[in-house]
């Protein structure tokens, strides 16, 4: 169960992330240099964000789906 709530908890995260990037006009000015390098290291803090969100709430055993 904690491996759902773990996948729940990154796909809210990531959601949100998409949703601000949305908003922010990003899928429109990905071409330019200075929006390509900051989409990217949002991206890239989206990454390590889901794997420490997924972490904490897994624990020590995580893809243990069954006991």
């Amino acid at each position: 169960m904690k491996t759902l709530q773990g996948i729940l908890g990154m796909a809210i995260w990531t959601a949100v992330v998409a949703v601000v990037l949305y908003f922010c006009k990003a899928h429109d000015n990905y071409d330019q240099f200075g929006w390509a390098v900051l989409i990217g290291f949002v991206l890239l803090v989206t990454h390590v964000v889901n794997m420490v969100i997924y972490f904490k709430v897994a624990g020590k055993q995580p893809y243990k789906w069954f006991k």
